[in-house]
């Protein structure tokens, strides 16, 4: 880290941030590497606390901003992931320490909110996809006695919606292998 630039305030930042990490019991003797090279951690630092620190980051979703900042090709898929979890390791006793802009129990938080809102979607777009697996079948419909050629056919449409949940149980609809040869 002291070898990526000689810029004197890198240097101050590194030696006080390796003496605290030392002091709370956490030496540094491992530096992460990301897209095969060692990960800038004062760079990292720099710009995270540019955006406000780490819960304003993962808060606001800024990790793309940051991978530009660190030269991260964008090819990484797992970028914020990973940035996230170094800087939890590496830098977040420091900030807090420095800047006290957040502490555990909001990191916590904004690391919840941020995996619940990814299953919400997950299973939202799970549910679409199974939807629109399903009703695409004309099979389906038929089955049913569903007929959505008609524009605007409200009954028709409260039907399925009402059905929904069993479209998404598509083997219970077939009594024999005879049934489903009759929709190929």
């Amino acid at each position: 880290l002291y070898d990526l630039s000689e810029d004197t305030s890198r240097k101050e930042w590194l030696n006080d941030w390796l003496q605290f990490m030392h002091k709370i019991g956490k030496p540094v003797t491992r530096i992460p590497i990301m897209a095969k090279q060692v990960l800038d951690l004062y760079e990292l630092y720099r710009l995270v606390v540019q955006h406000g620190g780490l819960v304003e980051v993962i808060n606001k979703k800024l990790w793309r901003e940051i991978t530009k900042g660190l030269n991260l090709p964008p090819s990484i898929t797992s970028a914020a992931f990973t940035l996230r979890t170094q800087y939890s390791k590496y830098l977040f006793d420091y900030e807090c320490h420095r800047h006290n802009f957040s502490n555990i129990a909001d990191l916590q938080a904004a690391v919840d909110g941020n995996k619940r809102e990814g299953q919400e979607q997950q299973t939202f777009q799970q549910q679409l996809n199974n939807v629109l697996n399903a009703v695409s079948t004309k099979h389906v419909f038929n089955k049913f006695g569903l007929d959505f050629t008609k524009e605007n056919d409200g009954e028709q449409q409260q039907q399925y919606l009402n059905l929904t949940p069993t479209i998404f149980n598509l083997p219970s609809f077939y009594s024999s292998n005879n049934d489903l040869n009759n929709f190929k």
